[in-house]
């Protein structure tokens, strides 16, 4: 890989363990990623390729690479300080749609990893354990979408029979994958206060020409 998710997550953690926004995840990333990897070009927000609407949160250019990123900051309530600098974090709730459009993400990865020499990835950072603790209770109605790494993201996934149509509005349609993918949480920082345990995940999506 040209690109290692976990170091520049590792780096990142160093000087910014916590976010104020998804949008300040995002811009801190790059940051990362341009200091990094500066022969690379990054692109914020770049229209999706072939599409007339949708956008990419990040891709890095060069070498005859593109590397696709797709960035999720998914917060539990949070108010303290960190550093000197108050955070205040909305609980965002709804987690069961919020895995569902992680999932999303990872086919519209695939979909941008169906041209040759491109690479996709799906991050999300998060202090909400739902996402990360296995479920106990089976047969939910976004069991398809669970992004625990406890199952694979495989297939078609899909609603459970007996969701309510409010729970699925505007994500009705099933998301079909064409490979296998397991996510794996990693610790990502502990700041003081209650919910402030930070975890990620990464999942890679790779074109079939791109070296192993």
């Amino acid at each position: 890989m040209l690109i290692k998710i976990d170091a520049l997550m590792d780096g990142l953690r160093r000087r910014r363990p916590i976010f104020h926004s998804e949008a300040d995840f995002q811009h801190e990333f790059a940051w990362e990623a341009k200091t990094r990897l500066p022969h690379l070009q990054v692109r914020l927000e770049r229209p999706f390729p072939g599409r007339t609407s949708g956008a990419i949160d990040i891709i890095l250019c060069g070498q005859g690479y593109e590397y696709a990123i797709e960035l999720k900051y998914l917060t539990r309530l949070y108010k303290g300080y960190c550093e000197g600098e108050h955070f205040k974090l909305k609980n965002h709730g709804a987690q069961d749609v919020r895995n569902y459009d992680v999932c999303k993400d990872i086919g519209r990865m695939e979909s941008f990893c169906a041209e040759p020499a491109r690479i996709g990835a799906v991050v999300v950072l998060t202090n909400e354990p739902f996402y990360w603790k296995a479920r106990r209770n089976l047969g939910t109605c976004a069991e398809a979408f669970d992004i625990s790494g406890a199952r694979e993201i495989a297939g078609t996934l899909a609603w459970a029979a007996h969701t309510g149509a409010g729970t699925m509005k505007n994500r009705e349609a099933a998301i079909v994958l064409a490979s296998k993918y397991v996510p794996e949480w990693k610790d990502y920082s502990e700041v003081p206060g209650a919910n402030g345990r930070f975890r990620y995940c990464s999942v890679t999506v790779c074109s079939a020409d791109l070296p192993g």
